[in-house]
């Protein structure tokens, strides 16, 4: 089903693209190579947060998490988490879900309803021997997976294909 929800997504895409060359060119069509390109073009779909990608967003963000019953600004979340780039993040991510595994559990929520109640400090003292930051970024932000850019970054540097990365725009 996901499968199929992103070819589907991929081929909307490529129609957009055919109607930039459609319109680039003045005319209903385009060239059957401009077509076959299109169509065999690789199309990478992310949903991302826009919290995650501006500092001032993610610091924001990290404030209000710590106001709303975590403490004063400055509290384990913005402390812990507020200095760290965009790209330290991911890293963080992709740490979290290799220390998830490595315990036996799937993801960081998988394993705070396995432990039941009184989970989190359990989890919060393994993942305080494993590195600073994992337990607030699990607690607060492990459900966006964005340790798959990096996945997807290792898939793009693999792909021969020449492409224009645009992450700042959207198309819809």
């Amino acid at each position: 089903k996901e499968e199929e929800e992103e070819e589907e997504m991929a081929n909307f895409v490529r129609q957009v693209m055919v109607d930039a060359e459609q319109s680039a060119a003045g005319s209903e069509s385009i060239d059957a190579a401009t077509r076959r390109t299109i169509e065999d073009l690789p199309v990478y779909i992310l949903d991302m947060e826009n919290y995650l990608l501006y500092a001032d967003a993610r610091h924001e963000e990290f404030r209000y998490l710590d106001l709303d019953g975590e403490g004063p600004a400055g509290g384990p979340v913005e402390g812990t988490l507020g200095n760290l780039t965009f790209a330290q993040l991911v890293l963080l991510d992709q740490r979290l879900q290799e220390t998830c595994i490595k315990n036996g559990f799937a993801s960081f929520w998988a394993w705070k309803r396995a432990l039941g109640k009184g989970g989190f400090a359990t989890i919060n003292h393994t993942l305080q021997q494993e590195g600073e930051g994992l337990y607030e970024w699990g607690r607060y932000f492990s459900q966006l997976n964005i340790c798959a850019l990096e996945a997807f970054r290792r898939r793009v540097q693999r792909t021969n294909t020449t492409m224009l990365l645009s992450p700042s725009k959207q198309l819809f």
